[in-house]
């Protein structure tokens, strides 16, 4: 039993070692978060030139809004609403270089942000882009910083994240999946009420055929004959009779 707890005991490591491992773990995520942020802003800039480039045009789509969304779709597999959130935040965040048709941030540090958390922001009453000053200073004084969540800046405007409510495909299978039980259990019902009524038939028959071979049978009496027909016809009545 000690050789089992030194053993343990010779595993640990101190609290300090073990919060630097933790600590290390929350900079990695940190990291790969603004790696994945920043990527996403440069593709948000990129789409938004694009689209209003017409380069769908130019890859033989429809030159409308609808051919862009194709071209969008079936070329980098980026939907319809993503395509929005890229231009709302596009154009509240970045500004054309002069001369070119290029996209580039009013600030860097909007590149840490990430395209929802950015697309809230706007949606806050004092937002303010009419400068790079103002913008800033509308970010530090809501002390929004990469950490910061979405739901951290829904709250800024008194929101509560609702839950998502069901989807309609999700809906119809549900209630595809309730109709098909009921449809199944009226089944099983009918089947059930129709092995009675076989079974019921079937021993009408059996009674008949027996009825029918004692009316021939010479050698039964006719006391008796009458005697198992009565039998016969009250088990047919008991049979059928209405519950």
């Amino acid at each position: 039993m000690s050789d089992k707890q030194d053993v343990v005991k010779s595993l640990m490591i101190s609290e300090e070692k073990a919060s630097n491992i933790e600590e290390a773990i929350r900079k990695s995520q940190f990291a790969m978060n603004i790696a994945v942020n920043n990527n996403i802003m440069d593709i948000a800039l990129k789409v938004t030139e694009a689209v209003e480039q017409k380069v769908h045009v130019l890859r033989g789509y429809e030159d409308n809004m609808k051919g862009a969304e194709k071209y969008l779709s079936e070329t980098f597999n980026i939907k319809n609403t993503q395509r929005k959130s890229y231009a709302i935040v596009t154009h509240k965040y970045a500004k054309r270089v002069e001369g070119s048709s290029e996209y580039v941030l009013l600030d860097n540090r909007f590149r840490d942000f990430g395209i929802a958390n950015l697309e809230e922001m706007q949606k806050l009453p004092d937002f303010d882009n009419s400068s790079v000053e103002a913008l800033n200073k509308f970010v530090d004084s809501h002390s929004i910083t990469p950490d910061t969540t979405k739901q951290d800046i829904m709250k800024m405007r008194g929101i509560e994240e609702k839950p998502k409510e069901k989807k309609e495909e999700e809906k119809k299978a549900e209630n595809k999946a309730e109709n098909t039980v009921a449809e199944d259990n009226v089944t099983t019902q009918i089947k059930a009420e129709n092995d009675k009524l076989h079974a019921k038939v079937e021993d009408t028959k059996s009674q008949f055929a027996k009825l029918y071979q004692l009316a021939l049978d010479k050698k039964v009496s006719d006391k008796d004959f009458r005697k198992q027909a009565i039998e016969m016809l009250q088990k047919l009545e008991n049979t059928y009779k209405v519950q």
